[in-house]
């Protein structure tokens, strides 16, 4: 009888180890997803700042010119 209860014991445990194995991986799993995902956007994020930089220049720009433009319609 004893013996039958840590067979039984002993093949719960083997169940419980496969499990927790399975969440393991499966947390693993989510962990790099989660990371490749915060990567990406870190990239977007790069990005976003460059074209946001570049539309400042090119509005500033856009200003001068108009400035000129203002100044050869004054001394017409």
């Amino acid at each position: 009888m004893v013996a039958e209860e840590i067979r039984k014991m002993a093949v719960n445990s083997s169940n419980s180890v496969k499990d927790i194995a399975g969440i393991l991986k499966t947390i693993q799993h989510d962990t790099s997803y989660v990371v490749d995902t915060l990567a990406k956007t870190a990239e977007l994020g790069t990005l976003q700042a460059a074209a946001t930089s570049e539309i400042s220049v090119s509005m500033q720009q856009l200003a001068s010119t108009a400035g000129d433009v203002q100044r050869v319609a004054e001394t017409v």
